[in-house]
């Protein structure tokens, strides 16, 4: 035993036999691991069911029944109308139906209306004056 493990690692014998046996055995394991399935995609109408069933049954919870008015691709997801109680609100669903946004939030528009307004100190008149503050006097003792 102790004969045949120093032929196969012997320094000759290993860079003959050894190492390409591990080099041919580890592209084995990177190559099956690499070729994963494709995740499957959802037909528009399959997308346009789901998202339905999902906002009834989690989000609306019996309060309304939302409808899915149009289904469109916007940057890489369904982009969906959904009609609830008579307003329409755009929501987003990943291809594979596996995530839901109820909203998307357009950063710049909201960066820039942020920058537009600008807080407003308080004025003199909502400060309270010397007179409604109580006094010493009128304060409870503690011990």
């Amino acid at each position: 035993m102790k004969k045949t493990i120093q032929k196969l690692f012997g320094r000759e014998q290993f860079l003959k036999i050894t190492l390409p046996i591990i080099l041919i055995i580890a592209l084995i394991i990177i190559g099956l691991s690499s070729f994963k399935k494709p995740e499957k995609n959802l037909s528009p109408e399959q997308a346009k069911t789901q998202a339905e069933n999902f906002i009834n049954k989690f989000l609306m919870q019996g309060s309304g029944q939302a409808t899915v008015k149009e289904i469109t691709t916007e940057y890489g997801l369904y982009k969906l109308k959904v009609d609830i109680v008579s307003s329409v609100v755009d929501s987003y669903l990943t291809k594979d139906g596996k995530f839901f946004f109820p909203q998307a939030l357009d950063i710049n528009q909201i960066s820039t209306s942020a920058a537009s307004t600008t807080p407003t100190a308080p004025t003199d008149a909502a400060a309270p004056t010397d007179a409604a503050a109580p006094t010493d006097a009128a304060a409870p003792a503690t011990n």
